[in-house]
C-alpha cells in the first residue's frame, strides 16, 4: 500500500491544469472561427433571433443555457472580446504563468 503514499502530486496537476487549458484554448480558437458565420448577427442562423424567442417566456429560456448573451445583448464584437479574453487566459495557463506568483495556502 506503498504507492497510495505519494506526497508530491505536483506534476499530474501540472499535466491536468495545462492540459484543460490547451483544450479551452483550442475551444475558444474554433468559437472565433466558426461561431460569427455559422450563428453571428449575419450568419446561417443569426443568434439573436433565439435570444429573443427565448426571453419571450421564461420557459424558454430554460433551453439556451448557459449563456452570457441572455444577460447582455449579443453582438459579434461582444463575442470577440469574449474569445480573445478566453484565449489570453488560456494561453497564459497553458505557459504556467500562474505557477511563477506566490502559493496560496
Amino acid at each position: 500500500m506503498d504507492g497510495f503514499a505519494a506526497v508530491d502530486f505536483e506534476f499530474a496537476r501540472q499535466v491536468l491544469q495545462r492540459g484543460i487549458a490547451a483544450l479551452f484554448l483550442v475551444a475558444f480558437v474554433s468559437s472565433l472561427n466558426q461561431f460569427r458565420p455559422l450563428l453571428g448577427e449575419r450568419g446561417l442562423l443569426p443568434a439573436p433571433e433565439p435570444l429573443a424567442w427565448a426571453a419571450a417566456n421564461p420557459s424558454r429560456a430554460k433551453l439556451l443555457r448557459p449563456t452570457l448573451f441572455r444577460r447582455i445583448r449579443y453582438t459579434d464584437r461582444r463575442l470577440v472580446a469574449l474569445c480573445v479574453a478566453g484565449i489570453v487566459v488560456a494561453a497564459l495557463l497553458v505557459a504556467g504563468i500562474p505557477q511563477l506568483g506566490p502559493l496560496y495556502n
